[in-house]
């Protein structure tokens, strides 16, 4: 009998086909928390989409690139996203179900989402034609299958529903029928400053004052069916501030 004394390594995880949405490329984030516990150590849901930018220069691999950092993240900068976007791609560095620290208090109960840019950007440079690729081919269409597959209604939140919000969701803990009506009141679209303006855990102002979130929503709302949005809760729009 003879013995092999090779030792063989498992393969590298692909990049591919492990993440939440099919044809995104996923590449697990160094800095992410497994499941979604809050500070209770209850497991809670999800109930806003936060944009942010990812303050990058607005290349055609820069959602590669912010997910190759999300994966090699120096120990002094611990933080992690669940999505990027770009002009022409759209990378996964955190699964939906897991805790990505991007936006605190709210990292249990939301999706963050980089996109390339910065917040000192213009109105005119989020309608160049990069942004407004990025924003039309990558970024509202990802919204939308994250506001349905979730059950995110498409809208803003105001400051003081958002700031209302985080009390009652961590109540409605693991009860379903307490998180489908928080979700129904308090769900939707914020940014990364106004997550900060309302709970000054951070003092990051991304996307920046011009980001265009108001068309973002309304592009949204469009694409998903009249039916869905009233089982979600409402067909209204509820004004940001």
């Amino acid at each position: 009998m003879s013995y092999s004394y090779h030792i063989i390594l498992p393969a590298p995880p692909p990049l591919v086909s492990r993440g939440d949405d099919p044809g995104i490329p996923f590449r697990q984030a160094l800095r992410y928390r497994i499941g979604r516990p809050n500070r209770l150590n209850v497991q809670v849901g999800i109930y806003w989409i936060v944009i942010h930018s990812a303050e990058c220069s607005e290349t055609k691999s820069a959602a590669e690139a912010l997910q190759a950092y999300a994966a090699t993240m120096p120990p002094e900068r611990p933080a992690s996203w669940h999505y990027a976007v770009d002009v022409d791609s759209t990378t996964q560095s955190v699964r939906e179900y897991d805790t990505a620290w991007h936006a605190p208090p709210l990292n249990p109960y939301s999706i963050g989402i980089e996109s390339a840019g910065r917040a000192k950007q213009l109105e005119s440079d989020w309608a160049d034609p990069y942004s407004l690729a990025m924003v039309d081919g990558q970024l509202v269409p990802l919204v939308a299958r994250l506001c349905r597959r979730h059950r995110i209604l498409p809208r803003l939140v105001s400051d003081d529903l958002l700031k209302e919000a985080l009390a009652e969701v961590e109540k409605a803990g693991t009860n379903a029928a307490a998180r489908d009506m928080a979700r129904r009141i308090y769900s939707g679209i914020v940014t990364h400053s106004q997550v900060s303006r309302v709970f000054k855990k951070s003092d990051h102002s991304d996307p920046g004052l011009h980001f265009p979130l108001e068309g973002v929503v309304l592009q949204v709302e469009q694409l998903i069916p009249p039916v869905e949005l009233m089982a979600m809760g409402s067909l209204a729009h509820v004004g940001g501030g």
